[in-house]
């Protein structure tokens, strides 16, 4: 058995659906499951204390995040979601009356909602239009002005899977004094991400769609010249340096991102997190990309003989794990049909979206090319 047969094996759902909704809510694998059985059974009937244990799953956990992104444990930060994440660099950086925040108006309301409710401060928010789907460096540049003080925008865009050049974002933003924060839910766990090489400041990931983690588990990610900038919006007893010394009321700040972990963590789910991102890493960033854009290609070619109109963006650099498509005007009734035939995709904005995962295959996408092709 090779390595990918035996990653199948661990997803037992395989053997009676097909599944290509990781762009919502990615199911879990069965060493995920095993992890946070164990710890139930610890905290049920063996270890019901075991703090030194539980804080060493966190550390670890921490580095690997930080391998998966080329970061360092210290610019990591275990949150419960992609929202908290944006919220706390919302709040925390040092805009005033007057500043301006540019957000694309096709992101997901968690990238968005943290900064309208700067508004009530004076900040205000810019919405910047796509272009063919498509928000590439021309159409940043012509949508900032004078003020803007930050880009907030996904990795990949959840509506049609455009994956954005955040390295020319990036570098043309921080010329310009601009600060860039990346949303990438739709994106971490599916394809590689450089934070060094892509000169990112701040990274938010909730980790139940494509790093197939419990739901309640992320990550933020504070490059280390943002993060004395940050204002903590939130004070707890563990996001000071000594935390043990509990009467001593010293608000002094951890030097790293765990100022932002405010109190006990859901160490349920970040168990099961630590189990999902070790698959990742033994399967590899660039395997793992390689063959979820292969899959993402090749339902883009059936697709095509049989007359769907693409609504993803699939230029080489522009592709994610998100194929949309359309049929017909509406694609409600086609999508209850595959449900019956139990094929799992999205309906998003009256279209169809497909989010293949690596462990799937081309047979699976080859028997939903079949079912559409049956029903159309």
């Amino acid at each position: 058995m090779d390595e990918f047969e035996a990653i199948r094996r661990e997803f037992p759902h395989t053997k009676k659906m097909i599944y290509f909704e990781h762009a919502a809510v990615a199911p879990l694998s069965s060493r995920v499951v095993e992890t946070i059985s164990k710890y139930l059974r610890d905290r049920n009937v063996e270890r019901i204390k075991f703090d030194e244990d539980m804080i060493a799953v966190l550390v670890d956990l921490r580095e690997k995040l930080s391998g998966l992104i080329n970061a360092s444990p210290e610019e990591i930060a275990l949150i419960p979601n992609t929202s908290t994440g944006l919220n706390i660099l919302a709040q925390g950086l040092p805009l005033e009356s007057g500043d301006r925040i540019l957000v694309p108006n096709i992101e997901f309301p968690s990238n968005v909602y943290p900064y309208l409710n700067l508004e009530k401060k004076g900040v205000m928010v810019d919405f910047l239009s796509p272009k063919n789907g498509r928000i590439g460096l021309k159409e940043i540049q012509e949508a900032v002005t004078p003020q803007t003080r930050l880009l907030a925008i996904s990795f990949v865009q959840f509506t049609n899977g455009f994956r954005a050049d955040l390295e020319a974002i990036s570098n043309w933003c921080h010329e310009r004094g601009i600060w860039l924060a990346v949303d990438g839910i739709q994106g971490v766990g599916a394809l590689q991400f450089d934070v060094k090489k892509w000169n990112i400041d701040f990274l938010s990931v909730g980790g139940h769609k494509w790093m197939m983690s419990p739901i309640g588990t992320g990550f933020i990610y504070v490059s280390k010249e943002l993060l004395n900038l940050i204002d903590p919006p939130f004070a707890g007893w563990l996001s000071v340096k000594n935390p043990w010394e509990l009467l001593d009321y010293q608000l002094d700040f951890l030097d790293s991102a765990q100022r932002f972990e405010i109190a006990s963590q859901n160490f349920l789910g970040f168990f099961g997190m630590r189990a999902s991102v070790e698959l990742l890493l033994q399967f590899g960033p660039k395997a793992i990309e390689q063959r979820v854009l292969n899959l993402t290609d090749y339902l883009v070619d059936g697709l095509k003989k049989f007359g769907a109109t693409i609504l993803s963006p699939r230029g080489q650099k522009e592709r994610s794990g998100i194929v949309t498509f359309s049929l017909f005007p509406d694609n409600v009734d086609l999508h209850r049909e595959l449900e019956k035939r139990n094929i799992f995709v999205s309906y998003r904005l009256k279209n169809l979206r497909v989010s293949p995962h690596f462990y799937n295959t081309r047979a699976e996408v080859d028997q939903l090319l079949s079912a559409l092709q049956d029903l159309v």
